[in-house]
């Protein structure tokens, strides 16, 4: 991926995605959404990030795909992820907002900056 060699690191992804249970799926699934991205399948990529959201809802996963909708000129849509970060943060226990806390600051500036 990091060679912009994207192709190849996708085949490489679906790869290990299809054979290695222990790996943790999340991250190699957003890393397939990044390459399809980077590989203009905006359509491909969009699919990828839906799913990660569905399957992992976490602040990680709502992030990136809100931050690919505003590189795809949808900003409107990028906020309500943003907004249900940060609303679904308040639900969280405390442990879980101190590991989230990265994703739920991002989501508050990114509601502060399209308020402004």
């Amino acid at each position: 991926f990091y060679k912009h060699n994207f192709a190849e690191a996708l085949t490489y992804i679906e790869r290990i995605l299809a054979h290695q249970e222990w790996t943790p799926k999340y991250h190699l699934r957003l890393l397939a959404a990044q390459t399809r991205e980077a590989m203009e399948d905006v359509a491909g990529a969009e699919s990828e990030y839906k799913n990660l959201v569905q399957s992992f809802p976490g602040g990680e996963t709502k992030n990136a795909y809100a931050e690919f909708l505003t590189r795809q000129n949808r900003r409107k849509e990028a906020l309500v992820l943003y907004k249900e970060i940060v609303d679904n943060s308040q639900r969280l226990p405390k442990h879980l907002q101190r590991q989230q806390r990265a994703w739920i600051k991002r989501a508050e500036q990114e509601l502060r900056q399209a308020q402004a």
